[in-house]
């Protein structure tokens, strides 16, 4: 939908009656108990899989595969096999990377290459769903202890353009980060 991650889409050409187009058979877990949700961008789908440690693009409109990624970072936030939503801006699929480390990584949305990848702090990793926040060419994202911070990436190199800590007395549930049960 938006920066903003509210599920709602501008575009108003969808109506009822609805008819099924096409469906893809995953190898894996794209539910929403594993996986966060799909994004639709550039004529295509990207559906990010859980036990796969995949996010796969296919055609929107013929459900035709693309490509796939597999990076082990993908859906693994806790205890849980759960993939963070992508997010997409001007031809890039941006992922959080969230296992044994925490960073981000675009994609080229047309042949699932890596375009780049930085490294965030990784401790405290984040562990909300949502995804990335991306706005005026930047990708929002916050890092963990000891030093949390909230740091803006450029969406088209990757590289950091600022970065503000956040101070040494802030909750970790105020990042979005907790402990695993």
């Amino acid at each position: 939908g938006n920066s903003g991650f509210t599920g709602l889409s501008s575009d108003d050409s969808v109506k009822p009656p609805l008819k099924l187009l096409w469906s893809y058979r995953l190898d894996g877990d794209a539910s929403g108990d594993a996986g966060a949700g799909v994004i639709v961008a550039d004529g295509k789908v990207f559906v990010p899989v859980a036990n796969s440690h995949s996010i796969v693009a296919l055609d929107a409109n013929s459900g035709r595969f693309y490509w796939e990624h597999r990076d082990q970072s993908i859906g693994q936030i806790g205890y849980l096999g759960h993939a963070p939503v992508p997010a997409y801006h001007r031809g890039r699929v941006i992922l959080e990377q969230r296992r044994q480390s925490s960073g981000v990584i675009a994609l080229d949305a047309e042949t699932g290459a890596v375009q780049w990848q930085q490294a965030l702090s990784p401790h405290g990793k984040d562990m909300n769903r949502g995804g990335l926040p991306v706005a005026n060419g930047m990708v929002y994202c916050s890092e963990g202890e000891p030093d949390p911070a909230l740091s803006t990436l450029d969406v088209a190199t990757g590289k950091r353009v600022w970065r503000t800590p956040l101070g040494g007395d802030v909750e970790p549930s105020a990042l979005g980060q907790g402990s695993t049960p």
